[in-house]
């Protein structure tokens, strides 16, 4: 197994984000709420095409094998723009050799470029299916517990 490349997401890489991120959610969805890949490559795509998210890929002997993906945000307690690491993901074989902190640390460097304040991102909920090893991962990684985050559908 080569040591994966990471490089930055284009819109052609569309196909690719959308089988990942169907990796990534098929591990904390039930299958009936599962979003199809084609909608999921087709959003991946948008934004993308529209600056809404940067992207990296890493990929070994040219196969796609993990992903980050990450957005601006603007809020006047982080004095600005801070960065939001919404997905990451890696494939199980390539779990334990380094390369999801490589990915976050290509996300840090962008955010330093961007002039980024801070990276947040959200955990699994505490009790769920790899809660204790994610939390683990990421606090390894300097990041702190700074409460829940709720959401509301629209």
């Amino acid at each position: 197994m080569d040591r994966p490349v990471i490089r930055p997401c284009v819109v052609a890489d569309a196909p690719a984000i959308g089988l990942l991120i169907r990796q990534l959610l098929e591990v904390a969805v039930p299958p009936e709420r599962l979003t199809a890949v084609e909608l999921l490559a087709e959003t991946a795509g948008r934004l993308l095409r529209d600056g809404k998210m940067v992207a990296w890929l890493a990929e070994s002997e040219g196969r796609p094998v993990g992903l980050i993906t990450a957005t601006t945000v603007h809020a006047i307690y982080a004095r600005g723009a801070f960065g939001e690491i919404n997905e990451v993901y890696v494939e199980p074989d390539f779990r334990a050799t380094g390369l999801a902190p490589r990915l976050i640390e290509t996300v840090r460097a962008h955010g330093r470029t961007q002039g980024w304040s801070r990276i947040q991102l959200s955990a699994p909920q505490a009790g769920t299916a790899g809660a204790e090893r994610a939390y683990a991962f990421y606090a390894r990684l300097g990041f702190g517990d700074v409460g829940p985050t709720f959401m509301v559908p629209l």
